[in-house]
């Protein structure tokens, strides 16, 4: 049987800071491949608790994290 990550929770708390910094807008601007304003938006909502973004986020971490 399979079980739930918190990814919504690790983003908002001990993975924040290295999300943030995938995320930033610097980073994503110099890789071209993801809009960063677009990015920046929905991790704040995420972060804010507006939205759970998690599943997105976690898709553009990935990424980010793969082109280093």
């Amino acid at each position: 049987m399979g079980f739930a990550v918190p990814i919504a929770s690790w983003l908002r708390g001990p993975l924040r800071e290295w999300s943030s910094d995938l995320l930033s807008e610097e980073r994503l601007s110099r890789q071209g491949l993801v809009n960063p304003r677009q990015a920046q938006r929905l991790l704040r909502e995420h972060l804010s608790g507006k939205r759970n973004w998690q599943y997105e986020l976690w898709a553009l971490l990935m990424l980010g994290s793969w082109l280093g």
